[in-house]
């Protein structure tokens, strides 16, 4: 059984918590203008790294289909103590692919190995939204990051993200930013 509520908690989740529901998850949905994030970017430094979009991911299958079983395997991990619903790799596939940007850069690649992937999408008009994201190590999910920004700052205005406490990376994301104040959604479990 599952409540959840922007802190402070509400008079029912307080009296929740007093009968075994646990905080597993704080969760932020924070905005900051795209061109205060650019101000805060230090130059990239060169690397063998290739960045490639969602379009060229659609043309090779297999690419396609590591980011699907990284980016699912990912999301099981951040979500252990609600546990992801059983669902085919397929199903995942389409849910993951799709509202993502077709031109944004998706992911970093070295020798056809994924090692940065970052989902982006345009909730609303003119707002760079990060999802999903993941890496073997956060400075290249950082140089990703970098890389989207500027490819973003042709038509977006406005920077936005949802980061989980579950999730080490994206809360390292929601810290690199100087991200305006948001309510914190807490979420709380009790296993029946």
């Amino acid at each position: 059984m599952i409540t959840y509520d922007y802190a402070p908690q509400l008079l029912f989740n307080f009296l929740a918590q007093d009968d075994g529901f646990n905080l597993i998850r704080k969760t932020v949905e924070p905005k900051m203008s795209l061109q205060s994030a650019m101000e805060g970017l230090t130059p990239i430094k060169k690397s063998n790294l290739k960045a490639i979009t969602l379009r060229q991911v659609q043309l090779d299958s297999e690419m396609r289909e590591k980011i699907a079983q990284i980016s699912f395997r990912d999301y099981q991990r951040n979500h252990l103590a609600n546990p992801v619903a059983k669902i085919p790799l397929a199903e995942w596939d389409n849910m993951v692919f799709a509202d993502q940007l077709e031109d944004a850069p998706l992911a970093l690649v070295s020798m056809n190995q994924i090692e940065a992937y970052c989902f982006s999408f345009e909730d609303n008009p003119k707002e760079l939204t990060l999802g999903w994201m993941g890496a073997g190590d956060l400075s290249r999910l950082m140089e990703l990051q970098q890389i989207l920004l500027l490819w973003a700052n042709k038509n977006f205005q406005v920077l936005a993200g949802e980061f989980d406490s579950t999730d080490q990376l994206s809360m390292k994301t929601y810290q690199q930013y100087a991200f305006e104040l948001c309510p914190v959604y807490e979420t709380y479990l009790k296993r029946l």
